[in-house]
């Protein structure tokens, strides 16, 4: 039933609607999906095919085909006495002193019946253009996908021709959704060259995992990590592989509770020794982690200070500490576990909690 979803008669035909679906069908051999042509059901043709003496009209489902033959006849369609039935029921309750005015009574009926039909008619036109509206709107978001999909590295033109919009249905498969691409994706971030890479293939329709890494914001202070294993030359290219930086990511948030959970023990230790010494903080005191560990804490900024600070710094704002060093042969999925160790092994080797207090 190709066409059915094109504008009813007396509309333009040159209408955009009409020019795309005429683009689909007789250039790209395509369709809209399957189910824009299954039946349908609307309450006012159930009306129209009843009888006067029904309680309750039988379901008419039609197919798009024999919608637009309905509409054809439009004009020409007139309240069905079961329509006209329902009038009288509705005129009697309403007008029962004006009865024996025949003139004034068949109006009503009829009018009543007409209005009715008038609204039905209303409400059908409007999900059909509704629907219409979706159809068109899929088939440029499907030819928007493919050329989208050009861009992506092993994926060929002619590989998607072959690929039609009426097939993608669930479990169809040639099905373009069912279709898979290598993943690979390459950025640049401060000069350097960064390509993530996947082994397995992975299915078009999960294609938004490789927007994920244009906003990940750790990559960028990562990389000063990475670039430790091609000579730190940040104009090089660098490789790595997607499953090892999913796991370093995930270790990095799970290593930001822990470090966010290890910078209040060790400030509540030193506020704890601070009174202890007698040292006053007063209310004027300006209470931050470096001044803690600096002015209070009396940890030297540069040397363990630093690190302390560094580290704090990037858990905080969801990022790689910068200015720290960490052993060379650290990789993935290790680099957030092993700033996350630093960071515990510097304030317990400075910073002795009182007897109760967390170590």
């Amino acid at each position: 039933e190709a066409g059915v979803l094109t504008e009813p008669a007396g509309e333009r035909k040159s209408s955009m609607t009409n020019l795309i679906n005429h683009y689909f069908e007789h250039v790209l051999e395509d369709d809209n999906q399957p189910f824009y042509c299954w039946s349908r059901h609307y309450e006012v043709f159930d009306r129209l095919a009843a009888k006067k003496d029904d309680k309750r009209p039988t379901p008419q489902f039609l197919s798009p085909t024999q919608l637009c033959e309905k509409m054809k006849v439009r004009k020409r369609l007139r309240p069905s006495k079961f329509m006209l039935n329902k009038a009288l029921e509705s005129v009697n309750n309403g007008l029962p002193d004006e009865k024996h005015i025949k003139d004034i009574y068949d109006y009503r009926i009829t009018s009543l019946a007409k209005e009715r039909l008038k609204k039905d008619y209303a409400e059908y036109d409007d999900n059909e253009r509704m629907l219409r509206r979706f159809a068109v709107q899929d088939k440029l978001i499907f030819l928007m996908a493919k050329d989208i999909l050009l861009g992506v590295g092993g994926i060929k033109k002619e590989a998607l021709g072959k690929f039609k919009l009426k097939d993608v249905m669930p479990g169809a498969k040639d099905s373009i959704l069912e279709m898979t691409v290598p993943f690979i994706i390459t950025l640049t971030v401060d000069g350097t060259t960064l390509t993530i890479k996947q082994k397995e293939e992975i299915k078009i329709k999960r294609y938004g995992e490789f927007y994920r890494y244009n906003s990940e914001p750790r990559l960028k202070s990562l990389l000063p990590y990475l670039t430790k294993k091609i000579g730190g030359n940040a104009d090089a290219k660098l490789e790595i592989d997607r499953d090892q930086l999913e796991k370093e990511l995930s270790c990095y948030d799970l290593k930001r509770v822990e470090v966010m959970r290890m910078v209040q023990t060790f400030e509540k230790g030193i506020i704890k020794q601070a009174g202890k010494a007698g040292i006053r903080i007063d209310d004027d005191t300006l209470i931050n982690f470096n001044n803690l560990i600096t002015k209070i804490g009396h940890v030297p900024y540069e040397g363990q200070g630093k690190i302390l600070i560094n580290i704090r710094n990037g858990f905080c704002h969801n990022e790689y500490a910068k200015g720290i060093s960490i052993p060379e042969e650290t990789s993935l999925p290790e680099i957030a576990e092993q700033i996350s160790t630093l960071f515990d092994t510097t304030r317990k080797r400075r910073h002795k909690p009182t007897q109760g207090a967390e170590a």
